[in-house]
């Protein structure tokens, strides 16, 4: 397991492996997306995997959005190939990690740490886009909330 960005472990050595950890984790991530761009998508869904593998066995707080943004890259890999259920389980899985992350860090979204565009993200997020939207164009008061928060 790696813990690079925590208190306990804040040596430069200790920070240098954590960069080499995160670049092999971009380097995979972008190798997925090539091989994805280039039509191997057999290559990219094992290259996503790999990549879901390695954040699922870190301990980074952070580490539950990027599970989340790899997870839509599966889904998305296994729908071109339309392989529809392991799909729906990918954007399924993908969107209960969020949605947990966005109640448990709601109130430090809510108290500004967030940009008002990402708020307004995130509540299309935790209704789903098309809800959101739909909410917007009914409600008067959610739509100039929007609009002032965009």
């Amino acid at each position: 397991r790696c813990v690079c960005f925590s208190l306990e472990s804040s040596t430069y050595l200790h920070f240098i492996a954590c960069l080499q950890f995160m670049n092999v984790i971009v380097t995979l991530n972008e190798l997925a997306i090539a091989s994805f761009a280039d039509g191997s998508l057999e290559d990219a869904l094992k290259l996503f995997i790999e990549v879901l593998a390695i954040w699922q066995d870190t301990d980074e707080e952070d580490s539950s959005q990027w599970m989340a943004n790899t997870l839509n890259n599966i889904g998305s890999t296994y729908f071109i190939l339309n392989e529809i259920g392991p799909s729906l389980e990918a954007f399924s899985e993908a969107l209960e990690i969020l949605r947990s992350y966005l109640i448990e860090n709601l109130y430090t979204f809510v108290s500004g740490d967030l940009t008002s565009l990402s708020l307004v993200s995130l509540l299309q997020l935790a209704l789903g886009n098309f809800t959101f939207s739909a909410k917007v164009k009914e409600d008067k008061s959610l739509a100039d909330f929007v609009e002032i928060m965009t």
